[in-house]
């Protein structure tokens, strides 16, 4: 097993930072920079920081619980291969995999930001140790991010069972998506109306009828009609589960792309998002 000492720059690093706070590496002063008095668009990006923060504590505590009680969780043999020791007394390892990683939707690993845990083989008395799976290099290659403090009185055990906890990829891309706009001012249109939710949208005033999908109820209908008549400012489609917002959002693709001079763009937190729409 080979160490290496890394080096760490002055660039924010925050996909790092979400990294450190949820292997309780230091605690969530990620906004400490903030020496003004908060204004209402600071505020609204270090709440959904927070509750970004919040909610990946919870996937990890909820995983770890479910682990536990049903032992279903697919266990991954794997090898200690080159480690580094950063500056920030984390560790960074990569795991050589033993045949090869479960499927994603099987309970497995997606591309980053799974919540692991490691166990060594044939030891039972060791605690696991919590880590975070930064990249998939290969089926048969994990490079984790762990607690050195966890690891150093460990680093002699080469062979270790690993388990997936949960994916918190949704929640590192908000941390980091909201500090770089905290460090961007003015970075889109219709951000201040975004924030205060006072969105002063425009229509087009035309009497043309736009031929809807009759299995729509009467607020999907108008839904639809207000995106495809839009004409400045921002629409937003919001509702609780079940009340058929892909449906909706379906329709208005349809109706725009009757025209064959229209472009749109279809965005998503998740493939499956994305798949489900298409």
């Amino acid at each position: 097993m080979r160490t290496e000492i890394t080096k760490r720059d002055d660039t924010p690093n925050y996909a790092n930072d979400f990294f450190r706070i949820i292997l309780g590496l230091e605690s969530d002063n990620s906004t400490s920079f903030l020496d003004e008095i908060p204004d209402l668009r600071t505020t609204y990006y270090t709440n959904i920081i927070t509750l970004a923060i919040t909610e990946a504590q919870a996937i990890k505590e909820e995983g770890f619980k479910r682990q536990s009680i049903t032992h279903n969780s697919p266990v991954i043999p794997v090898k200690i291969g080159t480690t580094y020791f950063d500056k920030d007394n984390s560790a960074i390892i990569n795991l050589i995999v033993k045949g090869k990683l479960p499927d994603n939707n099987k309970g497995g690993f997606g591309k980053s930001c799974v919540v692991v845990s490691l166990q060594p083989q044939g030891i039972a008395t060791v605690n696991k140790i919590v880590g975070i799976a930064e990249q998939i290099i290969n089926t048969d290659t994990i490079k984790i991010k762990v607690p050195t403090k966890h690891f150093n009185d460990k680093k002699e055990i080469f062979f270790w069972n690993l388990t997936c906890v949960g994916s918190v990829l949704t929640q590192q891309r908000i941390f980091v998506t909201c500090h770089k706009l905290l460090g961007t001012p003015n970075p889109f249109p219709y951000e201040d109306q975004i924030i205060t939710g006072e969105l002063t949208p425009t229509y087009k005033q035309d009497d043309d009828d736009i031929p809807l999908d009759t299995s729509l109820n009467r607020p999907q209908q108008d839904a639809v009609t207000k995106f495809i008549k839009l004409e400045s400012g921002m629409q937003l489609l919001h509702g609780p589960p079940g009340t058929g917002k892909t449906a909706t959002i379906a329709e208005i693709v349809k109706a725009i792309l009757q025209d064959p001079t229209q472009r749109i763009l279809i965005c998503a937190s998740s493939n499956n998002a994305v798949q489900e729409l298409a």
